[in-house]
């Protein structure tokens, strides 16, 4: 379990209350680090200032209300944790505050009990939240190391449909990666070269972690057909892909280049006459 600290933004327009608190949330978790704000636009105020793993926010204040705030927050931050610890309780309060994207909703009582179960409640919404956050931060460092690669990556089924593209397909075959899901990829492989792939997809389907590379001319957006290398793995029995992958390489010009110089190698092959070629002295 992570022992990092949790920035823990406390609401409340009572001062002697929130200063209290602070003191008990921070006794029953050395993890839990209070700032406290005595309004909400204050407590707008310190979140636009620093960073916070969660809110703690009391209901019943001038101003802006407990919901009036959390909405606010849920403006710039729809995800942050948001806990409405109030006085007033009222099935009606708590059916307003879930509408409002509560994350959790305790209601004040006399004794010290209730810090306990809030700085629970607290260091399991901050943990949950982080733990999302970082989800997010590595599919957004993913699709932008995708979106820059030279390479486009798709997942297909075993009968080829294809589960993922990557955005980069746009750069090497002109699609949108919305226009090739749910195809078949063989749709666009060059007919002369759909049953060499066809039976490399078998081959590899057959064993798991089984690897293939081929090399198939591919239909562009534009009509042309272009070279491409395919490297593709057998992931389907791994869970968190459950699909070939494939990692597609645009070779037309070193396809082309290979072409040139082999016309050129018969030619002169089959000149009738000797060729020598010289330098710069003769």
């Amino acid at each position: 379990m992570t022992t990092e600290a949790v920035r823990l933004l406390h609401v409340d327009d009572e001062p002697d209350f929130a200063e209290v608190a602070a003191t008990f949330f921070e006794q029953e978790s050395d993890r839990i680090e209070v700032t406290t704000a005595t309004s909400a636009a204050e407590g707008l105020e310190r979140l636009s200032e620093g960073a916070f793993d969660c809110i703690v926010s009391d209901y019943d204040m001038p101003g802006l209300d407990g919901i009036e705030f959390l909405e606010a927050v849920r403006a710039e931050y729809p995800e942050l944790p948001v806990i409405l610890f109030t006085g007033k309780g009222s099935e009606e309060v708590a059916a307003e505050a879930v509408r409002a994207g509560a994350t959790d909703y305790i209601q004040k009582s006399g004794g010290t009990d209730q810090y306990a179960l809030l700085a629970n409640r607290v260091t399991n919404a901050a943990e949950k939240y982080a733990a999302e956050q970082e989800v997010q931060e590595t599919h957004r460092r993913y699709r932008k190391l995708l979106e820059g690669s030279a390479d486009y990556v798709h997942v297909l089924d075993p009968d080829g449909t294809v589960t993922y593209v990557s955005p980069a397909i746009e750069r090497v075959l002109g699609y949108e990666p919305g226009e090739i899901l749910g195809e078949n990829a063989l749709d666009y492989v060059h007919p002369e070269d759909r049953s060499p792939i066809t039976e490399q997809t078998q081959d590899i389907t057959a064993e798991p972690g089984a690897e293939a590379t081929v090399e198939i001319r591919v239909r562009h957006a534009d009509g042309d057909w272009r070279w491409i290398e395919v490297r593709a793995r057998n992931l389907l029995d791994d869970p968190d892909v459950e699909g070939i992958v494939a990692n597609a390489r645009d070779i037309t010009d070193r396809r082309e280049s290979e072409a040139t110089a082999e016309w050129h190698r018969r030619l002169i092959e089959n000149l009738g006459e000797g060729v020598y070629v010289r330098d710069e002295d003769h």
